[in-house]
C-alpha cells in the first residue's frame, strides 16, 4: 500500500510512507505480551506494616508505614533523600497510592 504525501522533496514522502508500517488494522489490533515493569516495588521490612519501596533498577526510593487513624488503616509515605535524610510525603488511604507517590 503506497501512500503519497505532499512535501518539499521525495525523501519526505518516502519517510512518511515508511512510518505507516502496518496500516490502521495493525495499529488497532497490536497488543503486547510483555509485562510492563516500570512501577515501584514493595518489600516488607517488618511484620507490623513497614515496607521498603524500590525502583525497578533497585534504587531505594523510600518507605511506607501502616498506621491506624480512627480505627482505619492509613499508609504514611516517606521519601529518602541522600545522604540518609527522610522526608514525609503524606498519608494515604490505600497502599498503592502511597507507593505511587514515591515513583
Amino acid at each position: 500500500m503506497a501512500r503519497f504525501y505532499v512535501g518539499p522533496d521525495a525523501s519526505c514522502r518516502r519517510a512518511a510512507a515508511a512510518a505507516d508500517v502496518g496500516g490502521w488494522f495493525y495499529r488497532r489490533t497490536m497488543t503486547t505480551t510483555t509485562p510492563i515493569l516500570n512501577g515501584p516495588h514493595l518489600r516488607r521490612v517488618r511484620d507490623d506494616g513497614y515496607w521498603r519501596v524500590t525502583a525497578p533498577s533497585g534504587i531505594l526510593l523510600g518507605y511506607v508505614e501502616e498506621v491506624e487513624v480512627d480505627g482505619r488503616p492509613r499508609y504514611r509515605a516517606t521519601r529518602l533523600h541522600p545522604p540518609l535524610r527522610l522526608v514525609g510525603i503524606g498519608e494515604f488511604a490505600a497502599l498503592d497510592e502511597a507507593t505511587e507517590c514515591l515513583r
